[in-house]
């Protein structure tokens, strides 16, 4: 009776030991920036006709108060850059472009961000790319 109970202790230590582990691995996990608050991406194509599509790519950038940012964002045809564009922002901005893609090719939007501090310093630069899309048509 006495080394059920210890069993018993023993195994309740050790599961409230690792519950607290267990519970914060099992989030996402969200990389640390020191300037940028957010970045996302997406690309949605569209049949226009033929066998054209109608891209849409969007880029998001939102960032902590004192930091200002270069978004570039490409758009890429197996894994070549066929478009880009830029904007500059010292908070956040939505940048939503438009290009006609031929089918037969799978396609992602590529966003880089390079935060600068308030004296202009480079203090990081992130990338990240959109689920890729395989255009039929």
């Amino acid at each position: 009776m006495r080394k059920q109970v210890k069993r018993t202790l023993a195994l309740l230590l050790v599961l409230g030991t690792l519950l607290p582990m267990l519970l914060v691995s099992a989030h996402a996990v969200q990389p640390r920036y020191i300037g940028t608050s957010m970045i996302t991406t997406n690309l949605n194509i569209q049949t226009v006709g033929g066998t054209i599509g109608y891209a849409e790519c969007v880029g998001y950038v939102e960032l902590y108060m004192g930091y200002h940012a270069t978004m570039v964002m490409e758009l890429q045809q197996a894994g070549t850059t066929i478009k880009s564009w830029s904007c500059e922002t010292d908070t956040e901005t939505e940048l939503c472009k438009y290009w006609n893609v031929p089918g037969g090719y799978v396609y992602c939007v590529k966003v880089t961000v390079y935060t600068y501090n308030s004296n202009n310093v480079l203090v990081e630069t992130n990338t990240i790319y959109s689920p890729e899309q395989y255009y039929i048509k």
